[in-house]
């Protein structure tokens, strides 16, 4: 599900496609427009009431009045402005069927999978020792986002795109760089690996992993090489994106976040907010990407997403998913 809720900086309730009671979830939160505001990543099991920010290294903050949850209603608190508020929710699996997970050397210490959606939530603590986690998934994962909730380190970000020895970070914008957060291993069919390291696996620290792979005609990971010119490569995912993200990682660029949720001006999309920034919506001039019946082809010569280097992307769109199976409409 993903929305752009018009906030009246007190308390605005919108609806989700899905009962956020009866499944697990992943809520991502940033203002739109006005001044800028900090990024909101909140989960239900770490709980609704505590988030941590991608654009910053910064403990777990506990909070009451961001969001609050009731059956299919979301309402955004007193915390956050009189603004235009990006809310973005991704479906984990059952709550009733939340718990540990010991399939890797790490018994996680909660757990929680989506198989239709190709999504898991596992909160797991860390060992500062060579381990591995489950993820629950029916396949590797393709895209993976791992925070540390007691140390202030920098957020982690995994891609296929990268080799196992390589990692980035989801607060910066520098390029792909080497070190053993993942114990030198890309993730398995059904584990994540982990090294002796406090981003990825801090001693006693409590530790929460996102991992994502793709499903037909729902959601992409993958990577292309851009060519500094405004005709640019078409990146087939069989299917028209609602959102995507695209990091260069050859180069010190930002995650560029597009979505037609918040860019409601057709084609080319031209808005753009970044995972590593709190500024609010911004433009590109000229626009750099359109989006097709099949996937996007890129327009801009901008190197965060075309210059001469080589790129990975995310990408949702299609079918939302809603409290049965994946269903036909345009919301997330």
């Amino acid at each position: 599900h993903s929305e752009v809720v018009t906030h009246n900086g007190t308390s605005t309730a919108s609806t989700c496609t899905f009962n956020l009671d009866t499944y697990e979830w992943l809520a991502i939160i940033k203002n739109t427009t006005g001044a800028v505001e900090k990024w909101y990543w909140i989960d239900s099991i770490t709980g609704v009431t505590k988030y941590w920010q991608s654009n910053t290294a910064a403990t777990l903050t506990t909070d009451a009045n961001v969001l609050t949850v009731s059956g299919t209603t979301f309402t955004l608190g007193s915390t956050l402005g009189a603004k235009d508020y990006l809310v973005e929710f991704h479906k984990a699996g059952l709550a009733a069927s939340t718990g540990t997970d010991d399939g890797g050397s790490i018994t996680t210490d909660n757990s929680s999978v989506n198989a239709i959606s190709g999504f898991s939530i596992s909160l797991y603590t860390g060992t500062n020792a060579n381990a591995t986690v489950s993820h629950g998934l029916s396949s590797a994962p393709e895209f993976m986002i791992v925070n540390n909730n007691t140390d202030a380190d920098s957020p982690l970000a995994w891609h296929t795109g990268i080799a196992g020895t390589e990692y980035l970070t989801l607060n910066g914008t520098g390029a792909k760089a080497t070190d053993t957060f993942w114990n030198n291993t890309a993730p398995t069919s059904s584990v994540f690996s982990l090294g002796a390291k406090s981003n990825s696996n801090g001693s006693s620290d409590a530790m929460v992993a996102y991992a994502w792979h793709s499903v037909e005609g729902y959601s992409a990971f993958g990577s292309y090489e851009g060519n500094g010119n405004a005709d640019g490569p078409v990146i087939s995912i069989n299917g028209s994106p609602q959102a995507m993200f695209v990091k260069n990682i050859d180069n010190a660029n930002g995650w560029v976040v597009k979505s037609r949720i918040f860019d409601t001006g057709g084609n080319p999309l031209s808005d753009y907010l970044y995972f590593q920034q709190t500024a609010a919506v911004a433009t590109y001039t000229p626009s750099d990407v359109d989006e097709l019946s099949t996937g996007f082809k890129m327009r801009g010569t901008h190197d965060e997403s075309n210059g001469s280097y080589t790129y990975v992307y995310g990408a949702w769109g299609g079918q939302p998913l809603t409290d049965g199976a994946i269903n036909q409409g345009r919301a997330r």
